[in-house]
């Protein structure tokens, strides 16, 4: 894999009412932007610490969106990452515009096991795109091998057809795809139970400042 391979993050500014909103009610808008940033936290960790590890991926950018000085502070002490802001049009624009090769993730997983990113960056090895879908019908992981940006084009974004959509826009390009297993993203008060279930659990782990906030939460009494 070329020394250039990208390992990029999608995070919003941490504006309270414009993110993790179904989480609310039963949390508050400001709840739900300090739970945002600690799924940004762990996010960026975890690609910041995989990336010297992953075979050539030795790129990780955070791609903001919005101003992004909300997030400097919080994010001032983990491995740093370069920045760079996603621009202007819907998502499928703004991922085409990440550097290939590259795997582009969000930040609604943050219990995404670190060994998922290995697995994604050797699957490109052999495929021109990786997947990894989602419960909800979109996915939490694509990898490129080179630029696709028809790929992402004609796409129903924020929707359950996501996932279906492009696998079809896939096969019309003639794109070979591996599929990685499958894993759910945290939107609402049931995936926010869910979480704390399997922590508790330990069926997940590897997000201390998701977890910290979780307490909290569970201190309060709202989960």
């Amino acid at each position: 894999m070329s020394p250039d391979f990208t390992l990029a993050v999608f995070a919003k500014a941490p504006i309270p009412g414009r993110v993790k909103t179904r989480l609310c009610p039963p949390l508050t808008a400001a709840q739900a932007a300090r739970l945002h940033v600690a799924f940004v936290r762990d996010t960026v960790r975890k690609v910041a610490l995989h990336a010297p590890n992953s075979g050539g991926a030795s790129r990780p950018i955070l791609y903001h969106s919005g101003d992004p000085a909300g997030l400097h502070g919080p994010l001032a002490d983990l491995p740093p990452v370069a920045w760079a802001p996603q621009g202007e049009g819907d998502l499928g624009a703004r991922m085409a515009r990440v550097p290939a090769p590259c795997l582009i993730l969000g930040t609604d997983s943050p219990h995404l096991p670190a060994a998922r990113l290995r697995q994604a960056v050797d699957a490109l090895r052999e495929s021109d795109v990786v997947l990894g879908p989602a419960d909800d019908g979109g996915y939490y992981l694509i990898g490129l091998r080179a630029p696709q940006p028809a790929l992402f084009d004609g796409i129903a974004w924020s929707t359950s057809q996501v996932l279906a959509q492009t696998l079809a826009r896939a096969e019309t390009l003639g794109l070979r795809v591996a599929v990685l297993p499958p894993y759910y993203d945290i939107d609402t008060p049931t995936d926010l139970r869910r979480l704390r279930t399997d922590l508790a659990a330990g069926v997940v782990a590897g997000c201390p400042d998701t977890c910290a906030v979780l307490e909290m939460l569970a201190a309060v009494q709202l989960f």
